[in-house]
């Protein structure tokens, strides 16, 4: 039995090797799966890019703020608008962060697509698995042709570096 698990042991070994690898070339989050590690380095990127006391609603509100340094809540597991408004609003975030996760697909997407013009994205905070939006918009309300993929980026703000 034991011989069968060596090639098994060396493959784990290797990989192992190959990561710390990564992480001592910088690339901290290499071998998490990818929709997780880009979460988490976006959540990094994020550090010091927003103001201070900043509340964030996100998918993994723990490692949000360990990574970041901005506390955060778990959104609601509900396509609801107003269940989403009124959550930012008890835990006084003014900022969500879409990733690719099924919840964020599933809740928070739609939700927002719902009340479109109560949010805005924050431009230039960003990456391939995570953006950043902005919860509550003093801009002109969105045209009623506007296509449903589309949402109001943010005026330039305080999260501009």
């Amino acid at each position: 039995m034991a011989l069968f698990a060596l090639p098994l042991l060396a493959g784990r070994a290797r990989r192992a090797a190959e990561c710390r690898a990564a992480y001592a070339d910088g690339l901290l989050f290499a071998c998490h799966p990818t929709k997780w590690g880009g979460l988490n380095a976006f959540a990094d990127q994020l550090r010091g890019a927003l103001p201070e006391g900043t509340v964030v609603l996100s998918r993994k509100p723990t490692l949000f703020w360990a990574l970041s340094g901005y506390r955060s809540r778990m959104y609601p597991l509900s396509a609801d608008p107003e269940v989403l408004l009124r959550a930012a609003r008890d835990a006084g975030a003014r900022y969500l962060v879409f990733d690719q996760s099924g919840e964020s697909v599933r809740y928070l997407l739609r939700a927002v697509r719902a009340r479109r013009e109560a949010f805005c994205m924050v431009p230039g905070v960003r990456n391939e698995y995570a953006a950043l939006v902005r919860v509550g918009t003093d801009g002109p309300p969105l045209s009623p042709d506007t296509p449903p993929n589309r949402y109001r980026v943010c005026e330039p703000g305080p999260y501009a570096r």
